[in-house]
């Protein structure tokens, strides 16, 4: 469909950095470039793109020299996404009969309705 006349849209867009507020083109010269019918999925690509990795640029950078202070950076490399998941997070589900087996309960009992709101939290 058209873009209707009273959108006026531009491939540039704002993006905090660190508190800080900057305008950025994602086109050449993109915020003198008005968005058209004929540009409009390269306007959606170019901003979809830069939203999700150079707005967030500094964010990633910070996040993974802080990583790599923990993890080598090769070390890091013989791991696929889901293995850094996996080592990151643990398992994604709790095993609840194992978790309550090994749970000590000092001036509670387990039938305590606060610790019964526990388990039932847990288990959702």
């Amino acid at each position: 469909s058209s873009l209707p006349p009273s959108l006026l849209l531009f491939p540039s867009c704002e993006a905090s950095e660190f508190g800080e507020v900057k305008l950025y083109d994602v086109v050449p010269n993109g915020r003198h470039v008005p968005v058209t019918d004929e540009n409009k999925m390269e306007y959606i690509q170019k901003i979809a793109q830069f939203r999700l990795t150079n707005a967030i640029k500094k964010q990633t950078e910070a996040f993974l020299s802080g990583l790599h202070d923990l993890v080598p950076k090769d070390l890091v490399a013989i791991f696929t996404p889901s293995e850094l998941e996996l080592l990151s997070c643990g398992l994604p589900s709790i095993d609840l009969d194992n978790l309550k087996s090994h749970t000590e309960l000092h001036h509670w009992k387990t039938s305590d309705k606060e610790i019964q709101w526990f388990w039932e939290v847990c288990s959702l």
